[in-house]
């Protein structure tokens, strides 16, 4: 699970000044190559440390998850399910 939830931290994803950003209107798109760069290492640490603490709340010390965290799973988010 933890390999799968990596994987998808470090999977393409849209960054502000992409045209299917969802919320575009909100930030400005980067001015710069070496912005985009940046922002898009930050993001990318962002998610891979997302997953990291998300696991350790889900599978607390027994690798059995969380009965109230799963509850979750079956809903979709971001018009997104998994």
């Amino acid at each position: 699970m933890h390999k799968s939830l990596n994987t998808l931290a470090l999977s393409s994803f849209v960054i502000p000044g992409d045209p299917t950003f969802p919320l575009g209107a909100l930030f400005a798109a980067p001015s710069e190559r070496q912005e985009t760069d940046l922002l898009r290492q930050y993001i990318t640490q962002l998610r891979q440390e997302t997953v990291l603490r998300l696991m350790d709340r889900v599978y607390q010390g027994d690798q059995v998850p969380s009965k109230w965290w799963m509850m979750f799973s079956k809903r979709k988010f971001m018009g997104k399910s998994f």
